[in-house]
């Protein structure tokens, strides 16, 4: 037996009330639309991927959902994503800092400056060349008490950030970065970094070292995760390439 209709059959989609735009607080806007339509029409008629959202051109559709009840009407769930602003948002930071354990001759008064009161640095208190330690036989080591010292605890200082973006040339940027030191990095401005930062040497001219960076797209917005190390010695400037 046909199906009977009354009225229109709804062959275009027609979008229900109660629908909102959200703002994350960073500059994300996200908005989920829901339509009617009929059964038939709603694999062809329903948003496409990078189609505009009908009410504000800022955000387009990533993904496009449909279910059908009984009465052979779809419902359509459709998902938008886009920025309130400009080709970025700001940066989500988390920090993480604790403690690793580092060779003692790293210290930052291993080789020059005072360690503690003895007016001298920590290899002029006994230290072996040969030996790289402080043997039970040298009596600046046991007068000073750092027999048996070989490594010592520093901050381990990690960051991660996450944006939102728009733009390719932000993304392959950062990714550019990796493994790579920098002076400024997106989102510096919200992280807070300890104030232990003290150069081993000379070349060690930069602290931060970017150690991944991930992305996921949804329609034409990247969502882009990236981790950082901090040295409190900095990193030395022969061996890591630097950025900026």
């Amino acid at each position: 037996m046909a199906k009977k209709y009354q009225g229109d059959k709804l062959t275009t989609p027609q979008l229900q009330p109660g629908w909102t735009i959200e703002n994350d607080g960073f500059g994300l806007l996200t908005s989920r639309l829901t339509f009617i339509c009929d059964a038939a029409s709603a694999e062809s008629k329903k948003p496409k991927e990078n189609e505009a959202h009908p009410k504000d051109g800022r955000l387009l559709c990533h993904k496009a959902t449909y279910s059908i009840n009984d009465n052979e009407l779809a419902t359509i769930s459709a998902d938008y994503v886009g920025l309130a602003a400009g080709q970025m948002t700001r940066v989500m930071v988390s920090g993480d800092t604790a403690l690793s354990t580092q060779p003692i001759e790293v210290h930052p008064n291993f080789a020059t400056g005072k360690a503690g009161t003895s007016g001298k640095p920590l290899k002029d208190l006994g230290w072996d060349i040969a030996d790289r330690a402080f043997p039970l036989t040298n009596a600046a080591a046991l007068s000073n008490a750092l027999v048996g010292v070989k490594s010592y605890l520093a901050p381990d200082l990690q960051f991660s950030g996450t944006y939102y973006t728009n733009s390719k040339e932000i993304l392959l940027n950062n990714q550019k970065m990796v493994g790579k030191t920098f002076n400024t990095i997106p989102g510096a401005a919200d992280m807070i970094i300890p104030p232990v930062l003290k150069p081993i040497s000379a070349y060690h001219i930069r602290y931060g070292l970017l150690t991944s960076c991930n992305y996921e797209l949804y329609a034409n917005v990247y969502k882009v995760r990236f981790t950082f190390r901090v040295a409190t010695g900095g990193w030395h400037s022969f061996i890591y390439e630097t950025h900026n």
